[in-house]
């Protein structure tokens, strides 16, 4: 859970607007993916599809982020985006141009 607030941390010192202008809600943090630490959570704008979720994860070796953007259908997940390699002061931006 420490991951994933610092996560959020430093997006909101970054734009501290940005996570509520993504009408992100329903965060999860932990093991979001099953074996590495970050959060995970569900956004709303005109640019992403109805149920889309937005993974962060910490790629510990590397020090750097990676970003999925999924969604659930019925039994399958749907990966609309994924970017490996972040820094932690780029999230916001590329957050922002594909969440919108």
């Amino acid at each position: 859970m420490e991951i994933a607030k610092t996560i959020l941390e430093q997006i909101k010192c970054t734009d501290r607007w940005a996570l509520g202008a993504w009408g992100a809600n329903n965060y999860v943090g932990g093991k979001v993916d099953g074996e590495n630490e970050g959060v995970k959570f569900k956004v709303s704008s005109t640019k992403t599809k109805r149920g889309t979720w937005v993974m962060i994860t910490l790629d510990e070796g590397a020090d750097l982020y990676n970003i999925k953007m999924y969604r659930i259908l019925k039994t399958d997940v749907k990966y609309d985006y994924e970017l490996e390699g972040i820094y932690c002061d780029q999230l916001v931006e590329i957050l922002d141009s594909v969440i919108g």
